[in-house]
C-alpha cells in the first residue's frame, strides 16, 4: 500500500482500493537530484525523517501550476522544478493580541489634561463664575466634571501580528537552485565565446594564398572526378 508521506495526510495511491477515510490520489516519488530532494524534505517538515525509495507525495500538496499534462498519454506529470507547498502546517492563523486596558489609558489621559491645566492656571476657567453668580440660586447649575469630559471609552484595538509567508523558505531555496543553474550556463557561454575567438584568431593567421591554393586543388579534384 502506497500512502502519502506528508504529515496528517491519509491519501493513498489511485491503484489501491478505496477505504473509508481515505482518498485515491496520484503519487509522485521524490526527485533524484539532491538539491531538489532537500527542498521536498524541508517542505514536508517531518522531524527526524528521511525518505526511502518507496516514499511518495500525493497530488494534493502541489499547486495547479506545478503540473504538466501530456495529451498523448493523458497522465498528469510534474514540471521539472515542482515543489510541494500545500500542507496543513502552512495554514497559520493570525495571532491576535488582547485589546489595551481602556481604564488605564483613560487615567493616563486625565493626568495629562490635569497637568496642562496646572501649567496654564493663569487662564480663566470657563466653568468658574463670580461669587455673586454663585450665590444666585438660578445659576446653580451642575458643572461638568473634568473626568466626565476627558475620560472616554477607548475603542477596541485589534492588533494582528506579522505572519511570514509559508512558502517563502521554499521559494528562496528554489531561487538559489535556479540561480546556480544560471551561473553554470553563463560560464559555459563564456567558455564557448573564448573558443570562438581563438578559432577566429588562428584563421586570420593562415595566409590567404594557402587557402586559395587549397580551394583550387579541391576544385580540380572535383572536376577530374566528374570527368
Amino acid at each position: 500500500m502506497v500512502m502519502c508521506s506528508a504529515v496528517c495526510c491519509k491519501n493513498r495511491s489511485a491503484t489501491d482500493k478505496k477505504s473509508p477515510g481515505f482518498s485515491s490520489m496520484k503519487m509522485f516519488s521524490f526527485p533524484k537530484d539532491i538539491q531538489r530532494k532537500k527542498l521536498w524534505i524541508n517542505a514536508i517538515k517531518r522531524a527526524n525523517w528521511t525518505p526511502t525509495n518507496n516514499s511518495r507525495v500525493c497530488q494534493a500538496h502541489f499547486e495547479e501550476s506545478m503540473f504538466l499534462r501530456k495529451s498523448v498519454e493523458g497522465r498528469w506529470r510534474l514540471v521539472h522544478d515542482a515543489i510541494p507547498t500545500l500542507f496543513q502546517h502552512s495554514k497559520k492563523k493570525n495571532e491576535r493580541k488582547l485589546p489595551l486596558n481602556r481604564n488605564k489609558d483613560a487615567e493616563e489621559l486625565l493626568k495629562k489634561q490635569r497637568f496642562l491645566f496646572s501649567e496654564h492656571s493663569y487662564t480663566k476657567d470657563p466653568w468658574l463664575s463670580n461669587k455673586e453668580d454663585d450665590s444666585d440660586p438660578d445659576n446653580d447649575v451642575k458643572r461638568p466634571i473634568l473626568s466626565d469630559i476627558f475620560i472616554q471609552e477607548a475603542p477596541e484595538i485589534e492588533v494582528i501580528t506579522h505572519v511570514p509567508c509559508s512558502n517563502c523558505i521554499n521559494l528562496l531555496a528554489a531561487n538559489k537552485f535556479l540561480s546556480a543553474k544560471v551561473r553554470n550556463l553563463q560560464a559555459k557561454i563564456a567558455k564557448n565565446k573564448v573558443s570562438i575567438i581563438t578559432t577566429n584568431k588562428t584563421r586570420k593567421k593562415i595566409p590567404k594564398k594557402t587557402i586559395s591554393s587549397n580551394n583550387k586543388s579541391r576544385k580540380n579534384n572535383n572536376y577530374k572526378s566528374v570527368q
